[in-house]
């Protein structure tokens, strides 16, 4: 019994120093996972911080003009987004996806943040027309951006990954940027230009619309407007949607998380289908996307912040040309 004593004890105390070693190792680990998501909290709440105060300076460097009621102010200079069809395809098609290799990307990846340094260094929105996609379209876009809707860039913080793509016949370089926005990312497309300079595909980076939700809601407009938002599944059914089995509800939230509307269209059509799969088929847990929809408000509405869904235009932001 003596001789056991001293090698029991022996290994009693073994096992209570592994013990305590890994409760320490837990606690570290703990600790520093702890520390790392309170200070990306603060870098989100920073970000969203700065986009408030820029959007507060905008709205009080650009006063609003006063137009006759029901008739908003019209951009200075007509944009031209896309048109809507009804006779596209109600959802996105599929595309051709190919994954390109990082490895000798490089030079790539320093080209397109060179292009996202020189965007965010001009003062004025004109001085960042050379570094946007088609910029002779998208100029009316960004003056109705800045100078109607009086709207903001989305603020950037680090850089946390690349990739490079390619997407039916456009190489696609994307930069995924720490942000304010939805999930505290936020990816920033360039795409090549006629002469082959990487340039920022600038309505996917602001996620413009042709209307601002502010305006969407006042206008209550019939006639399509192309809306980019994060789309979540909901169980909000009123006014002309009350009917939650016939229809699907969707909430729409604007790109700066500053508003939001609730979009429907019918379960068993083919974009219902398409959102329920999408968006993991239930309102508890559903996904989160950022999408590109068309969206009008029924005759004589009797909401603001209830319309029809009519298009899924893009899964994303990005919209490239129509397949051929």
């Amino acid at each position: 019994m003596s001789s056991a004593t001293p090698a029991s004890y022996r290994a009693f105390m073994a096992a209570a120093f592994t013990l305590c070693l890994l409760l320490t190792l837990v606690l570290v680990i703990g600790w520093r996972y702890h520390f790392h998501v309170l200070e990306h909290r603060q870098m989100v709440l920073a970000l969203a911080a700065k986009e408030d105060q820029q959007r507060a300076a905008s709205s009080s460097s650009h006063p609003v003009e006063k137009t006759q009621p029901g008739h908003p102010a019209p951009p200075l200079n007509s944009p031209s987004p896309g048109r809507f069809n009804g006779s596209d395809l109600p959802v996105p098609a599929k595309l051709a996806v190919e994954v390109l290799p990082l490895a000798d990307a490089g030079l790539l990846f320093q080209e397109a943040e060179q292009v996202v340094r020189k965007y965010l260094s001009a003062s004025a929105w004109q001085d960042r027309l050379p570094f946007v996609f088609e910029p002779e379209r998208v100029r009316g876009l960004m003056e109705d951006y800045y100078e109607v809707q009086h709207q903001i860039d989305p603020s950037l913080g680090t850089l946390l990954d690349q990739a490079h793509y390619r997407i039916e016949d456009s190489e696609i370089v994307v930069l995924i940027y720490r942000s304010g926005r939805h999930d505290g990312r936020l990816e920033l497309t360039l795409r090549r230009s006629l002469t082959g300079r990487l340039v920022l595909d600038w309505e996917s980076f602001v996620g413009y619309s042709q209307k601002s939700f502010a305006d969407l809601k006042k206008s209550r407009s019939t006639q399509p407007v192309m809306l980019r938002g994060y789309v979540t599944l909901s169980d909000h059914h009123a006014f002309e949607f009350r009917d939650a089995g016939t229809h699907l509800a969707l909430k729409v939230a604007s790109p700066d998380g500053a508003d939001e509307v609730h979009a429907y269209c019918l379960r068993e059509s083919i974009p219902g289908r398409w959102l329920l799969q999408e968006l993991g088929g239930k309102v508890e847990g559903s996904l989160t996307k950022s999408l590109t929809l068309w969206v009008n408000y029924p005759e004589k509405a009797q909401s603001d912040s209830c319309l029809n869904l009519l298009q899924v235009c893009a899964d994303g932001w990005l919209v490239l040309p129509a397949k051929k």
